[in-house]
């Protein structure tokens, strides 16, 4: 047995029972049913590797890039088995012996670490947005020879016009630091000024940071040297020490931002994760949406848990109680909201196949509730369960949003109810 990273996994790997309870909750297994696919599978080829028994050969290495990393069977296991840090070390060794596919070695090396990059593809993408139903574009589309970009045009939300901000009342008197994530930068514009427009509008001063890319792709992908040099730069360039809270509208974001004090370790590091803030926790602990006069839907709503937001950050409550702000709207819950939707950034690029059995698992569940909107805390979540809608439920009129969003497009402009302290 190797010693560093693979002494540490040796470690975590020792403790799995295999007891099997991950069978229950482990979105692969479920719909491939396949050993290979389960936290007790991926664990037992990864001890393999480990004691020098088998390498990193291209089965190994296929269930291990299949784990969505959702942290379920974490939360299930009994003896505590950290799969999901197992599976992140493997990936760290694997990236020393795998050539990295070229499309994720684009997004994670070249378009994420570039917000200059980001915003040049987000000013194409509004206008792309904005003409992409017209014949011309759509003859185009089919003639698309590259699968994986065809799959990401698929989940492309709906043009939206610019929301109008709302006028300020000094309902919150607080200086807020807006960590804009890359999905806002490059197609979900309009989720930023959702964001824009509620926090202002209660009367906080909010300003955009000046951050990069959270790291969280890379984190999961095992490039830990440029998560690391992500996050140095978002912690020594961000003046986070000027803002009483970081807002984030990315279930991702704020669950690596909320980790980077963990991960680092460093003063500074701790100090930035203490005031990073998910939009719905900041809107619910400071009683925002009870400031604002709606219009009156008649609209069912159903819930997506980001495996992020409510796995990782436990926040599951919050986005609920900003939908029961909106007069006339029902809120159903779908079966199984937990379980991830198959997106996990370019998973759903990268594995198509187990990612879409994953997804039409979650829209068949969706379309039990009747919903005609679905919200969901995390920008990849809107894409993979919009992509969803597209592909198996396209006679149905369904709106796919994120809770800010949703909230922002019923606030009665310049009526504002109450003032609060």
């Amino acid at each position: 047995m190797r010693g560093g990273r693979m002494s540490l996994m040796y470690e975590l790997l020792l403790k799995c029972t295999k007891c099997g309870l991950c069978q229950q909750v482990c979105p692969t297994y479920q719909v491939s049913k396949n050993e290979m696919d389960l936290a007790r599978g991926r664990v037992r080829l990864a001890r393999l590797v480990a004691e020098n028994k088998y390498k990193w050969q291209s089965q190994i290495v296929h269930s291990v890039e299949t784990c969505l990393q959702c942290g379920a069977c974490v939360e299930s296991c009994p003896s505590a088995v950290k799969t999901d840090m197992i599976m992140n070390l493997a990936k760290r060794d694997i990236n020393k012996v795998k050539k990295p596919h070229a499309i994720s070695q684009f997004i994670y090396k070249k378009m994420l670490t570039n917000p200059k990059m980001l915003k040049f593809i987000g000013e194409f993408t509004r206008y792309y947005l904005k003409i992409k139903d017209k014949k011309v574009l759509r003859f185009f589309n089919k003639l698309n020879p590259i699968e994986e970009v065809r799959r990401l045009e698929q989940g492309l939300p709906a043009y939206k016009e610019d929301l109008p901000l709302l006028p300020g009342k000094a309902h919150v008197t607080l200086k807020i630091g807006y960590f804009r994530n890359c999905a806002n930068l490059a197609v979900f514009n309009s989720l930023a000024q959702a964001t824009l427009k509620v926090v202002r509008g209660s009367g906080a001063q909010v300003e955009y940071l000046s951050n990069k890319c959270c790291g969280a792709p890379h984190w999961f992908s095992g490039d830990i040297q440029t998560f690391e040099e992500l996050a140095k730069y978002n912690i020594n360039n961000v003046e986070f020490n000027n803002y009483d809270i970081i807002i984030t509208d990315c279930a991702t974001c704020g669950g690596i931002l909320k980790k980077y004090g963990e991960l680092l370790d460093t003063v500074e590091a701790k100090a930035f994760s203490d005031k990073v803030m998910d939009i719905n926790e900041f809107l619910i602990k400071y009683g925002i949406p009870d400031n604002f006069s709606y219009k009156t839907r008649d609209d069912i709503v159903t819930v997506h848990d980001p495996c992020h937001l409510g796995r990782g950050q436990k926040i599951t409550i919050e986005p609920r109680k900003v939908v029961s702000a909106i007069p006339g709207t029902i809120l159903k819950e779908m079966k199984n909201s937990n379980w991830c939707c198959g997106g996990a950034g370019v998973y759903s690029v990268m594995q198509p196949k187990m990612s879409d059995q994953i997804l039409r698992a979650k829209i068949n569940n969706i379309l039990d509730t009747s919903a005609n909107v679905v919200l969901a805390s995390c920008p990849s979540c809107i894409m993979q369960i919009t992509r969803g809608v597209k592909l198996f439920a396209p006679s149905y009129h369904i709106q796919v949003l994120h809770p800010i969003e949703y909230l922002a497009q019923n606030i009665m402009n310049n009526n504002i109810k109450r003032q609060t302290s």
